[in-house]
């Protein structure tokens, strides 16, 4: 196989990121003053209990903010309450100016979006930021390291054009994300697509983490401890991990994060070790 079509763009020009729809209570928590901010979360998180997400709940009011605040202060990573509270101080500090430097980024990008509309602005973002920094970059480096060429259909200029043109209400109908495309989905598509709940590609990590991969993963955090304690603090970590495996927060991308981190470091080792072996 040659060539793939990718479905890349049609979260940015559709509204299909649930980010879309939350982004409203996120403005709404997001005035409530710092130093009351884990009180309430904590508050809501226990309003939600016994919900699918309850363990969400709290990171979400911590990490609530403006459109453009938000972008770079996600609540399922190391938004800015968990840095403070899980990075060592050297580090935290420098990720103060670094935080600062991309809201700023992001902010200008919604200032110059044409539209009022906070989520339409929010949407032009996306499209200048993630969609072509990360989501196009990723796809275009996976492909490409095995000559693969992937084609994105959705992101033909004038079809985005189109849809930048549309009416917020033809892409967010209520809480029915991706309106226009799943009105498409009902003349074209067999019976029933137009309802399928969105995907994304993620693995189930949270229920590895508490399951299958238990016991790798506390091995690959807590038996390296030598390759982050030195910018993460331990108890913190141990904190992250017990919450994890109790199910009371889903730490699963810091956890997997972490992992990820020291695999990185072994790989990279082992490259230098090979490339020293050869050179001898």
């Amino acid at each position: 196989m040659k060539v793939a079509l990718t479905g890349d763009g049609g979260d940015e020009l559709f509204c299909g990121y649930e980010r879309y729809l939350s982004s409203r209570y996120s403005r709404l928590f997001g005035i409530v003053p710092k130093f009351f901010r884990l009180p309430l979360a904590v508050l809501t998180a226990r309003m939600a209990a016994g919900k699918s997400y309850a363990g969400q709940v709290a990171d979400f009011v911590l990490s609530a903010g403006p459109p453009h605040w938000k972008l770079e202060n996600h609540a399922a990573l190391y938004h800015e309450w968990r840095q403070k509270n899980c990075f060592n101080s050297d580090l935290w500090t420098a990720m103060i100016s670094a935080n600062e430097q991309e809201r700023d980024i992001a902010a200008a990008y919604y200032r110059e979006a044409p539209s009022p509309n906070p989520i339409e602005r929010l949407l032009e973002v996306d499209q200048r930021l993630s969609l072509s920094d990360e989501m196009l970059a990723k796809v275009d480096t996976a492909s490409m390291a095995v000559s693969l060429e992937c084609r994105a259909p959705l992101l033909d200029h004038r079809l985005a054009a189109y849809a930048n043109r549309m009416p917020l209400s033809a892409k967010l109908d209520g809480t029915r994300s991706k309106a226009a495309l799943r009105d498409l989905a009902v003349r074209r598509l067999p019976k029933g697509m137009d309802s399928l709940p969105k995907k994304g590609f993620t693995l189930p990590l949270d229920k590895w983490l508490r399951g299958p991969l238990r016991d790798w993963g506390h091995g690959m955090i807590f038996d390296k401890r030598e390759d982050w304690n030195y910018c993460l603090r331990p108890e913190a970590v141990s904190r992250l991990w017990d919450e994890q495996q109790k199910g009371s927060r889903d730490n699963t991308m810091r956890l997997w994060s972490i992992i990820s981190f020291v695999l990185w470091k072994k790989a990279m080792s082992d490259a230098r070790q090979k490339h020293s072996v050869t050179l001898q």
